[in-house]
């Protein structure tokens, strides 16, 4: 944030990914409210779908974490989930510790 105080001000347009940002940075930091422009961050549609449980077995072995998530057993009918398998979580966004990451969970 220290980007947004020190140099916003002196922006001709700023640009925000929501419009609780640009709300901010007008009452935090005195932007002229009609300087900032919110651009939303969402997916591209048509580019990201869900993985059936195939595509997600093949990931899982190529990032090394084969058998942590899914098991290929030929004998029970193919693969399965395992049983008491950690919580993954994938987000759009990249973490930092200024974003609230406890909105999205």
């Amino acid at each position: 944030m220290i980007y947004e105080k020190v140099l916003g001000k002196f922006a001709d347009k700023n640009f925000t990914v929501s419009k609780a940002f640009k709300k901010d940075l007008s009452e935090r930091f005195g932007l002229a409210d009609e300087s900032i422009s919110v651009l939303y961050d969402r997916a591209v549609k048509g580019k990201f779908k869900a993985l059936n449980l195939e595509e997600k077995h093949e990931l899982f072995e190529r990032t090394g974490y084969e058998n942590v998530f899914t098991l290929r057993n030929e004998d029970y009918g193919g693969l399965s989930y395992t049983e008491d398998r950690p919580l993954l979580l994938i987000t759009s966004t990249s973490y930092t510790p200024d974003e609230d990451i406890g909105l999205l969970i």
